[in-house]
């Protein structure tokens, strides 16, 4: 018996090193060496050396963010790490780091430059007093095959980060009214296509905002009560074969818009989470009911109004109701067709043969609300990117040529026919000679 336990404990043992042996040899064939993991650190604690070594200890020192030295301005979250890394090696030399800038003597400002095969990272110490008087300064050169391999890793949180901080740069840190507009983008300038992916970086880009303290967000409506002096902020973005180029643009004023702001960030496809659409999937139908305003063969009537819903998102689900707004700025008649994303047209207002659509100046209307006699009720027969196109004229409008149908409960008309085809019969009934009507305003959403 003592024999056979014995063999059993020998067996144990030799089934323990055989598994063992193997896995540690694994883990050091491809564990990068401790020293390797760390050279990042030291060539920081180089640079911390370089511009600090000079000063006596007690020393008060408030260490800036870290900011991309190029023309780009990208921004990496890799980069608080590097700079609590510094904080660290300063206050090794019994220097005193501060929270804020207000209490200390020097700022530390330090820039990175992406090169091919390394990162350059530049510090100068200034002289808080007059902060710009250089004191010391040093330079440091990292290969890239000695940083963590995620360094570049980033989120569309970060994107979005990056993107209000430039905007904020632009500003100067003056407060700023801003109301969102439309985001949207595709594959050239001109496609506008609403997806996932972009109301996506609207709510974040909203977030950093809010966040900043520098910007107010209002709502269309108050923007007017306001006396509507806020700005307009739109997004647009590009897909090209790896990245993604987000653009945001400041407008002021409302028909005869001028740009105040313009920034941008490229990043890699990747970065957009995996089964996150960027386009949404009834991109033929959208670009069959989408408006240039460079086509020459349609028109506008020069109409100022002003449209906007309910959701700022611009997202709906079943059962959410919809509520369409709007405010001219002039009196005017007007016609709203709301197209889902099957091609299908509803008009929505006016509701009556007997209406003529008459919208008074400086006054808000809401089409689909409590005092509305429409019911406007999204549901997920058709999903994807919809619009709400509004029509506008400073004459009565005549549409009896346009084929529709009456439907009872919502209380609104089908239209029977294409986009175009409605674009036609509209430039028809005001008698002019151009072939198509373009609408004064639009509003894209996107039905999940």
């Amino acid at each position: 018996m003592k024999n056979q336990l014995s063999r059993l404990y020998f067996r144990s043992v030799a089934l323990v090193i055989s598994f063992f042996i193997p896995s540690l040899f694994l883990f050091f064939l491809f564990s990068p060496p401790l020293h390797a993991q760390n050279d990042w650190q030291r060539a920081v604690g180089d640079l911390a050396g370089k511009v600090t070594n000079h000063l006596k200890p007690g020393s008060r020192i408030y260490v800036h963010t870290i900011r991309d030295a190029s023309n780009m301005g990208t921004y990496y979250p890799f980069m608080a790490t590097i700079r609590d890394s510094l904080a660290n090696e300063i206050r090794k030399g019994g220097i005193d780091i501060q929270s804020t800038p207000t209490r200390a003597e020097y700022y530390l400002m330090v820039t990175f430059l992406e090169r091919p095969d390394s990162l350059f990272l530049n510090g100068s110490l200034l002289d808080a007093k007059d902060g710009s008087t250089v004191v010391a300064s040093g330079a440091i050169e990292i290969p890239v095959k000695k940083l963590p391999p995620y360094w570049k890793k980033r989120s569309l949180h970060d994107v979005a980060y990056e993107l209000t901080g430039k905007l904020e740069e632009k500003l100067f840190a003056q407060r700023a009214s801003i109301v969102l507009g439309e985001f949207s983008g595709g594959k050239e300038k001109r496609d506008a296509y609403v997806s996932e992916f972009s109301t996506t970086m609207k709510g974040y880009i909203k977030e950093e905002m809010i966040k900043s303290g520098v910007f107010v967000i209002l709502s269309p409506s108050k923007e007017h009560r306001g006396g509507g002096d806020a700005a307009t902020l739109t997004g647009h973005f590009i897909v090209t074969a790896d990245d993604v180029i987000f653009r945001l643009v400041l407008l002021k004023g409302k028909r005869n818009r001028r740009e105040i702001a313009n920034v941008s960030a490229q990043f890699k496809k990747d970065t957009v989470p995996q089964g996150m659409p960027m386009f949404p999937g009834n991109i033929n139908i959208v670009s069959q009911n989408t408006d240039h305003n460079n086509d020459k063969e349609s028109f506008d009537t020069g109409v100022s109004l002003r449209a906007w819903i309910n959701k700022e998102s611009g997202i709906y689900r079943n059962n959410d109701k919809l509520v369409v707004y709007l405010r001219p700025e002039e009196d005017c008649y007007a016609r709203v067709y709301y197209i889902q994303s099957d091609g299908a047209i509803i008009q929505t207002f006016p509701s009556s043969d007997y209406d003529p659509g008459f919208l008074k100046k400086f006054r808000t209307y809401g089409v689909g609300g409590k005092k509305d006699d429409v019911e406007l009720l999204i549901t997920d027969e058709t999903v994807g990117q919809e619009f709400i196109k509004v029509f506008a004229s400073r004459y009565p409008i005549d549409d009896s040529s346009i084929p529709r149908e009456f439907i009872r409960g919502p209380n609104v008309y089908r239209v029977r026919g294409k986009y175009r085809g409605l674009q036609e019969s509209l430039a028809r009934g005001l008698k002019v000679s151009r072939r198509r009507l373009r609408p004064v305003a639009e509003v894209k959403l996107l039905v999940k």
